[in-house]
């Protein structure tokens, strides 16, 4: 919508300043001079605006490379590692984020992704503190792991079996969510720190849930948190630029 809105601004600036050079009527634009003028500004901030775009869209594609370069270095160690199917493997990457309107309320987004095929696909979920695996690694700042195939069972629920979960099961999600997630078995994340012991984000993997003991080990972990660090540092150097 905001590309629109300057898009039509631009244009409709455009042709004023053109028409009051040209002097289209000729008498017109005699006392009408503060619309050249706004029309001049519109055009000097629109261009600002592309340039600034631009900037944050090289420095925003840097970043992604940079986490994706990542993800596959953890990736390859932790099917190495577990002998897990390289194509059950997933990993994925959060960086807390404030919202646009909202920037003091944070949630956790997704930077990078990580796999081979396309399922279980992105679940769309927002990742608050206390949310998810993702959402308490957040909310512990420590690593967290599960096996959700177990603790939900291998048949889809309906909503009053998920209901009568305990709380501490269904990790803060409503029915709906659980239906979006529900394709995930194992899942582990590790969390990404600043130099002051902040939590930033989370590394996450998953893999069939009964591949779960493959992936809940050091050196799984490990190969996780090496990727935090790596993903932390790309965070550092982009916030400075």
């Amino acid at each position: 919508m905001a590309n629109l809105i300057w898009g039509f601004l631009t244009v409709v600036a455009t042709i004023v300043v053109a028409l009051f050079g040209a002097k289209i009527p000729a008498t017109f634009w005699d006392d009408r001079r503060v619309w050249f003028v706004g029309a001049v500004v519109v055009l000097a901030l629109s261009s600002v605006r592309t340039l600034l775009l631009n900037f944050i869209g090289q420095r925003s594609l840097a970043q992604e490379r940079r986490v994706q370069d990542a993800l596959k270095t953890a990736y390859v160690q932790i099917v190495e590692l577990s002998g897990i199917d390289y194509r059950d493997v997933g990993l994925h990457a959060f960086l807390v984020r404030g919202y646009r309107l909202r920037p003091w309320r944070k949630r956790l987004v997704r930077v990078g992704r990580w796999r081979l095929k396309s399922t279980p696909p992105v679940t769309g979920i927002e990742w608050t503190r206390g949310k998810g695996l993702i959402g308490r690694c957040w909310e512990l700042r420590q690593n967290v792991g599960a096996n959700l195939a177990e603790e939900w069972g291998f048949e889809e629920l309906d909503e009053s079996e998920w209901e009568s979960l305990e709380e501490a099961v269904r990790y803060g999600f409503s029915y709906d969510e659980y239906l979006r997630v529900r394709a995930y078995g194992a899942v582990v994340a590790v969390p990404i720190l600043d130099d002051a012991g902040g939590f930033i984000g989370c590394v996450s993997a998953d893999a069939p849930g009964e591949t779960y003991d493959l992936i809940w080990t050091e050196e799984v972990l490990g190969a996780l948190h090496d990727a935090g660090l790596w993903i932390e540092a790309t965070a550092r150097k982009t916030s400075r630029t």
